[in-house]
């Protein structure tokens, strides 16, 4: 049409066609990695937490009623299968490139994101979560979480998992749903395979553990101390120690 027109010289026309071509041949190549190129052209902290949330809310964008996984780590992970295996679909968010990197090629529903960061989370669907979880053994990072959360989208349920009970009663006053301390769950589950293997009917197994959850732990916490538990997170928490009356 432009050469029946005149509207451009003949030297130019075969030039400017092979641009086209060569440009209708590079534009899939540019949509594929056009963060990396972005990046390569202009790269700023602003822009790198741009396409991070970017990333997550394209990878959320049909997320409902979703599980968000804080930290995919081994915990995380074993959480993302489990709920997968329910037909539960979650978010996981991780700051280890690498680790992302290979679950996502995996098929896990996991990117690359802080979960300290508010924006992350709403990136994420929090407002749409049907619960939040806390897997990464940082108490200060996981009270920036709660907060956030119970700022933005109070009716959604946070678990936190910590080492112990030594920062139970904190993390639930910052609002935690549940906590999990990880040192008594793995008392609770060696006293129950105990009390089955030497003959207490299941049921009553099931009960005493529950009873101790639903007690918060009361029974399990403070134990009597070694030489080797002294350490300085340690002399903070509840002790035993006998006492000989006369």
């Amino acid at each position: 049409l432009a050469q029946e027109s005149r509207l451009v010289p003949p030297a130019l026309l075969n030039p400017i066609l092979a641009s086209m071509v060569l440009s209708m041949l590079a534009t899939p190549f540019i949509i594929m990695y056009s963060n990396r190129i972005v990046m390569k052209l202009v790269s700023s902290e602003w822009l790198q937490q741009s396409l991070q949330m970017t990333t997550i809310a394209r990878k959320s964008i049909n997320a409902n009623k979703h599980v968000i996984i804080c930290g995919y780590g081994r915990c995380g992970q074993n959480l993302g299968h489990m709920l997968e295996h329910e037909g539960i679909p979650y978010m996981a968010l991780d700051l280890d490139p690498d680790r992302v990197r290979q679950a996502a090629a995996a098929g896990d529903s996991v990117v690359f994101g802080d979960a300290v960061r508010l924006q992350a989370l709403m990136a994420a669907g929090l407002a749409r979560a049907s619960a939040v979880v806390v897997t990464y053994l940082d108490t200060a990072s996981a009270i920036k979480v709660l907060a956030n959360t119970r700022a933005h989208a109070p009716t959604v349920p946070v678990i936190v998992r910590t080492v112990d009970d030594h920062d139970l009663e904190k993390l639930r006053a910052a609002g935690a749903t549940e906590v999990v301390p990880e040192a008594i769950e793995g008392s609770l589950m060696l006293a129950s395979h105990a009390l089955a293997l030497v003959g207490v009917p299941m049921r009553r197994v099931i009960r005493v553990v529950q009873d101790q959850r639903d007690a918060r732990y009361n029974l399990l916490r403070g134990y009597f101390r070694g030489a080797d538990d002294d350490t300085a997170g340690e002399r903070e928490q509840e002790r035993l120690s006998t006492v000989t009356l006369p």
